[in-house]
């Protein structure tokens, strides 16, 4: 099950969450079973997240970093 938290600040924008993401490196990302059906995530940082089973049908992911994801 994706971290509530993490899908709470993914909300506030992809800025909002690639600062979020450059001041917490040390934390883990969760995205398990996250519903991101339709989210445009362009330049996202998803790098190392754990996307397992998450809804990402129709998400636009332009440019996003999924190293290892």
């Amino acid at each position: 099950m994706a971290n509530n938290e993490q899908l709470e600040i993914l909300s506030k924008g992809v800025e909002f969450w690639n600062k979020w993401r450059m001041d917490n490196p040390q934390i883990s990302i969760d995205l398990q079973e996250a519903h991101l059906y339709g989210a445009d995530l362009r330049r996202v940082n998803l790098a190392g997240a754990n996307l397992l089973l998450a809804d990402l049908c129709k998400a636009i992911l332009t440019e996003a970093s999924l190293f290892e994801a």
